[in-house]
């Protein structure tokens, strides 16, 4: 799911930190995802979009 709201899309830009938050709270508040799993995610938000891009990049080039 974070993969999805966060990378590039044909059809949109990935979505920034803000709205990611937003989306996620509102699935764990419906009881669909893990309270604990979002807060480490996004605790770790900045690493884990850094570590993405550089796969990225290492895919492309």
């Amino acid at each position: 799911m974070f993969v999805a709201l966060t990378e590039d899309r044909p059809y949109r830009k990935g979505l920034k930190y803000r709205e990611v938050k937003e989306i996620l709270f509102n699935e764990v508040l419906a009881n669909r995802i893990d309270r604990e799993c979002v807060k480490i995610l996004l605790d770790s938000y900045p690493e884990i979009v850094t570590r993405m891009q550089r796969v990225l990049e290492t895919e492309v080039g």
